[in-house]
């Protein structure tokens, strides 16, 4: 069928996150599944506004309502993913089965994991192939839908460089996030977390920025402010120029606006 369209894993964080934002740029219809694996339920709850957000995000930067939302709640299941103390990889088992679940051979043309390169887990890919491929077999039917990582030759620093800001500011990566009364959700850096206190993620993000100003010559955050007013400037120079051509329409039209066809 010529209107197939990938399911993408999509937690909200950072690389997953960025391949969402490569089918919107793409004019690519999507579906995504988010599934919550037993990373607790205040985890999953910020993982699902951030969710939500870039998703409403992704959407008002288009007009396209391009993407199809699905939830899988393993961790509220009777088996409760992840909590075997024989499990190694607390993510494979989840995320298989709630893939396999929710791909459908009329709809998925592909099913995508959003690993990058650096990623530890690199070296089981082809396991995670085989595995896909044999529970197809026997618990599918239809044609097979294929299991691709898309991601694994980009790296951290280049999603870094390539996503617009407020898109960044959306995503959410830390394990181990803590309720706050006065402030939220924190996560460790927010907590003053530290050495073996700090997540893995929010250590690898902190890792990533730092190693962006020293090949960039400047911190993320300062590369971000002068995007944000590049686009600024860019809009109200097309906005100026808009106004010459068509000319003001007074009655829908701001005081702004109207300064500006002035």
């Amino acid at each position: 069928m010529a209107n197939k369209r990938p399911l993408v894993l999509f937690s909200g964080g950072l690389d997953s996150t960025y391949r969402m934002w490569q089918h919107t740029k793409a004019g690519t219809k999507v579906d995504y599944l988010y599934i919550q694996g037993g990373q607790g339920e205040t985890k999953a709850t910020v993982e699902q506004a951030s969710v939500d957000r870039i998703i409403d995000w992704l959407f008002r930067s288009t007009g396209e309502e391009f993407v199809h939302h699905s939830k899988s709640y393993g961790a509220n299941s009777i088996v409760r993913f992840g909590n075997s103390p024989s499990v190694s990889w607390a993510q494979a088992i989840p995320w298989l089965i709630s893939a396999l679940e929710k791909a459908d051979p009329d709809k998925h043309s592909v099913v995508e994991i959003s690993y990058v390169m650096g990623d530890e887990i690199l070296s089981q890919i082809e396991n995670f192939r085989i595995a896909w491929k044999a529970m197809w077999s026997i618990s599918k039917q239809g044609e097979f839908v294929p299991l691709e990582f898309p991601l694994v030759t980009t790296s951290k620093q280049k999603i870094l460089k390539e996503m617009p800001p407020k898109l960044y500011e959306l995503t959410w990566v830390c394990e181990k996030p803590i309720l706050n009364i006065f402030d939220g959700v924190n996560n460790c850096v927010d907590q003053g977390r530290s050495g073996g206190f700090m997540c893995n993620a929010c250590e690898t993000r902190l890792t990533e920025l730092y190693r962006y100003e020293l090949r960039n010559g400047k911190t993320l955050a300062e590369a971000h402010a002068k995007e944000i007013t590049r686009v600024l400037e860019k809009e109200r120079t097309d906005d100026k120029r808009r106004l010459m051509v068509n000319g003001p329409d007074e009655t829908s039209m701001s005081k702004e606006d109207l300064d500006l066809a002035g």
